[in-house]
Formats: C-alpha cells, sequence, structure tokens
C-alpha cells in the first residue's frame, strides 16, 4: 500500500482529516499527517513515504523541498493558493478544501498547475532566501573565547579575567558574560552588525559555552585544584539530575505482569483530565514507558498509525549524533504537543509506546531522559502518568526516578507479593529513595477465594495503602473494547478510583467513603427501616 505524509499547519483541518481516513474504507493507501514541519527530515526519514504533499502554507517556509527519490506534491485550499504555489514549480494534487475533497485527491496523481492565466512577473524568492543572501554578505568577527577549558582552570593560580561578550536579550538590554556573572549592561554595538531578525540565529551559531557561573572557582583567594574540581563535577551532577516544576509525575509500577498496571494508570489519567481546576481542566499526558509491549494505545482505543515514542526517539538520536549534547536538546510547548496524541474526548495527552518490539530496541536511555525531562520542564502539563513494564529496563527506571508520587499495584497473590518486594531490595541497594511510594491493592476478592486477606497485603509492605479496588468484570469488557470507565463517574470502579485522585491531587473532596462493615449478626439482626 501506498504511503503518503500530508502536512498542513491547521490542527483542526489535520484532526478532521484524520477521522475522514479512519472512517473511510476504501482507501487504497495509507496517511500521516502533521500539523508541523518543524521535524519533516526526521520523520519522513523514519516513515519513509511514497510521497509527501504539503499545504501552500506549508511549502512557504522554505525555498527548495528535496528528499531525494521521495517525490513531493502542494495542494491549495482556494483557486488562489494552486495559483501561487505554481511559482514553486512543484506539481499539485489540486484544491483541498476539506477533508472529502483531499481523501479524494490523494488518489489521483500530481500534475503540473497550467500559468497561462498567470500575469507573467518576476518571480520573487522567498523571505527565507533573501534572508540567507544577504547573511552570506556579512563576514563576522570569530566568536570570542569565553569559557576556560576545564584543564586551563587547574592551571590558574591567580584570578584570571574572562573576556565579557555582550548577548542581545528581547527585552533590547545587554547581558554580560564574565568572570563576575551575569551583569545588567546598557545597549551597545556588538562584534559585529547583525541584520534585524537574525540575532538569534547567529547567536545560537557562535555561542556555546555553558552557563556556569566561574567566578566561584576563580577567585582572589587562589582556591586550589580540588575544589575547583568538586565545584564542576557538581555542576556536571545538576545537570544530569532531573529537574522539578510544577509538573507533578505519578508512575505505576509492579514487578509482576498482569496485575492492571495499564488499567489503572489509563483510567487514571483519563479521570485526571476530565477535572477542572478551577475555571480550567487540568493538563494530562500519560506516557507509555512500557517500550516493549506498551498497550496504552489499545486500552484508549486508539489507532496503530499515528505519532509514537519512536519517531521523537529518532530524531533525538539524530540531534546527538550531529554533536548535541543531551542537555542541549530543549522543545518549547508547541514542539512537544507536534509529537504528542490526543484524546478528543477528554482532553488527554498520549505519548504511545513503540508499534513493535523491535522499534524498541534502537530507543536509548538517553532518549527516555530527554523526552521525560521535557514533558515534564516544557510540556505545560498538571499530571504525567506514566506506565511501565514488570522490569527495571532504563525506560521504568527513568519513569521512576522523575515520580513524585510511586503507585505500587498489588494483588492478593503471593507470587506478586514476592517480586514486589524483591524490587523495593534491589532498590534500596542502589539508594534509590521509595518513601514517595505508596500501596494499591487492585482486583480484591473474597479471602476464601484466595487466601490472602487484603490486610496481610498491608501489613507486608511499608507503604500507606491509599485504595482497594473490589474486582469488577465490567473493566475488563471495558479494557477490551477501548471504553475508560472514567468515562462513568457513578460506576463502582470508578467511584473507588476517585480516592487515587484525591491522593494525586491531595484534595479529599474525591474520597470515596469506605462501606461501613457489617457483622453477621448485625446483617441478620438489623432493624427494619434501618439504613
Amino acid at each position: 500500500m501506498r504511503k503518503i505524509l500530508l502536512v498542513d499547519c491547521q490542527r483542526e483541518f489535520m484532526q478532521d482529516l484524520e477521522m475522514a481516513y479512519t472512517i473511510e474504507i476504501s482507501m487504497d493507501y495509507s496517511l500521516r499527517c502533521l500539523s508541523s514541519a518543524a521535524n519533516l527530515d526526521q520523520i519522513v526519514s523514519s516513515y519513509n513515504p511514497d510521497l509527501i504533499v504539503l499545504s501552500y502554507e506549508i511549502m512557504q517556509s522554505r525555498d527548495s523541498w528535496n528528499f531525494g527519490k521521495i517525490p513531493v506534491a502542494y495542494f491549495g485550499k482556494n483557486e488562489d493558493e494552486l495559483e501561487k504555489g505554481s511559482l514553486y514549480q512543484i506539481p499539485s494534487i489540486g484544491i483541498c478544501s476539506d477533508s472529502k475533497s483531499t481523501l479524494e485527491n490523494l488518489k489521483k496523481e500530481p500534475y503540473r498547475v497550467s500559468q497561462k492565466h498567470i500575469k507573467k512577473k518576476p518571480v520573487e524568492k522567498p523571505e527565507i532566501e533573501k534572508k540567507a543572501e544577504r547573511t552570506k554578505q556579512i563576514d563576522p568577527v570569530p566568536p570570542k573565547k569565553i569559557v576556560p577549558d576545564i584543564e586551563e582552570i587547574e592551571e590558574m593560580d591567580e584570578p584570571e579575567i574572562i573576556e565579557e561578550r555582550q548577548i542581545k536579550t528581547g527585552n533590547n538590554k545587554a547581558v554580560s558574560r564574565s568572570s563576575k556573572g551575569f551583569e545588567q549592561k546598557d545597549p551597545g554595538k556588538n562584534d559585529f552588525d547583525v541584520l534585524p531578525g537574525l540575532e538569534n540565529d547567529l547567536e545560537d551559531l557562535y555561542y556555546s559555552a555553558p552557563d556556569y557561573n566561574f567566578s566561584d572557582v576563580v577567585s582572589s583567594d587562589s582556591k586550589t585544584s580540588a575544589k575547583k574540581e568538586d565545584y564542576i563535577e557538581k555542576k556536571f551532577q545538576e545537570d544530569r539530575a532531573p529537574k522539578k516544576s510544577g509538573t507533578k509525575v505519578v508512575t505505576v509500577y509492579s514487578a509482576k505482569g498482569g496485575v492492571g498496571k495499564t488499567t489503572i494508570a489509563s483510567e487514571l489519567a483519563v479521570y485526571l483530565s476530565l477535572v477542572n481546576l478551577g475555571r480550567r481542566k487540568l493538563r494530562v499526558c500519560i506516557v507509555d514507558y512500557n517500550i516493549d509491549f506498551g498497550d496504552v494505545r489499545a486500552t484508549l482505543n486508539m489507532d496503530s498509525r499515528g505519532m509514537n515514542l519512536t519517531a521523537w526517539a529518532s530524531e533525538i538520536k539524530e540531534l546527538m549524533e550531529r554533536g548535541y549534547r543531551p542537555n542541549e536538546i530543549h522543545y518549547s510547548k508547541e514542539e512537544i504537543e507536534g509529537w504528542l496524541r490526543k484524546d478528543e474526548r477528554s482532553g488527554l495527552y498520549v505519548l504511545p509506546a513503540p508499534i513493535s518490539n523491535e522499534d524498541s530496541m534502537d530507543i536509548s536511555s538517553e532518549a527516555l531522559d530527554i523526552i521525560l525531562r521535557n514533558l515534564v520542564d516544557n510540556g505545560g502539563f498538571d499530571v504525567i502518568v506514566c506506565d511501565t513494564g514488570n522490569n527495571t529496563r532504563d525506560s521504568t527506571v527513568t519513569a521512576l526516578r522523575y515520580a513524585d508520587v510511586i503507585l505500587l499495584l498489588m494483588t492478593q497473590n503471593v507470587n506478586t507479593a514476592i517480586c514486589d518486594k524483591s524490587f523495593m531490595a534491589t532498590m534500596e541497594m542502589l539508594d534509590f529513595d521509595l518513601s514517595h511510594t505508596r500501596l494499591v491493592i487492585n482486583n480484591i476478592m473474597p479471602q476464601k477465594v484466595t487466601g490472602m486477606s487484603v490486610e496481610e497485603i498491608e501489613e507486608y509492605f511499608p507503604f500507606e495503602c491509599i485504595a482497594k479496588i473490589r474486582f469488577n468484570a465490567d473493566v475488563i469488557k471495558a479494557t477490551n473494547i477501548g471504553e475508560p470507565l472514567a468515562f462513568q463517574p457513578d460506576h463502582p470502579f470508578t467511584r473507588q478510583m476517585r480516592n487515587i485522585v484525591a491522593f494525586v491531587l491531595d484534595d479529599d473532596s474525591f474520597r470515596e467513603e469506605e462501606p461501613e462493615k457489617k457483622s453477621l449478626f448485625g446483617r441478620l439482626f438489623k432493624k427494619k427501616g434501618a439504613k
């Protein structure tokens, strides 16, 4: 089947197109939609489409489009866009004003748009090309050395003044990087003249020194090299450590499979995404870090086509191969949303696991850390829920390391208890802090059926039990059809999930009261009319 990659910056149009494609069963091609061309080269490399189709708006963002042997075409939303697009000498699929016409046009072979009715006029070069030509005329001064090498720092006996260089900021003030740290200065002339609009681009090109304040290293007191080394090592350790933000990370884990991790994680994420925080809904994301056999996608009834962890990790791999360090790879909120999928009913953002186990083998631990760090620091989420595998792979350890809350899932099963106890021992050997772990007992059944009581499980583990969820056959059905019970707020399972929600949000108003237990004699001799 022919694979087509379509790119348009209008997100609503892309969503309508994806929905129409999903419903239509007579298509003889596979369609993937993107709402941004920011990472198009990397996605093309991993997806390897047979045809790339660009909207007129997207086509204007570059002066040329070349993906080797992969053909490129464009479409216009109206006659005017179709005519203007012909100047780029790229074939077209025609006018695509809505999802239906787009799907029909994608069946056709691209064609050259006739220019017979277009007034002959010089082809104006795109603005990006103009900027490139003007930039070539600039003979910039090579960047000055700002930060000494570590070996040079060790050899310093006397304080050394690090040459200053002014960097323009967004408020048109200048910031000076010097041995005295960052200081505000009046705007002044830069080392080289820069055309308006290109300051940031050239700044990124010529300045790449880390933002370390070496005034603590080089001082008049002539600190010893040992102290300097300790300082540098401390700074590197800070770079590697997870950063905390206003986002709460909840990681669901069990060392034993089949206990309901994915179900609990998905139901919790959907429930939270439906909650109002003041006058707005909570912004929630679920990350499937069971990268070998993750099935959050199926639990939420999402199509296998679409964005997943593999594509994002592939771009990060390429960036690191080009020389970027992990702490230099940052994404904006908008860019992050481009790597995620969204459940329209709940508003939940989803990062699915790779489609196959084979796809997961090439995902590095660095990529896993970069992705989760960016989601936490730059995603703008209130809560991130991480599903994990019953293992200690890099993906699972990363999710546990970033967790503000670890939900240790248990059932009335001796083997599960032993596995989770072994997991605890392993993490304690690694000096991993488990103090933020809480117990959730799932699929509770009568003791005469399981041979183990809930009380015995609570006594076996040193963690507070925040939720006890009874077995309910409806959960199995909901999982199989991809219809979370969180959409049914009065369902017994959903009411029991409220206790986890109450703990995560630190809001007792969500808490579900435990039903009062009555003795055998109390049930036999209950007074008439008593509730």
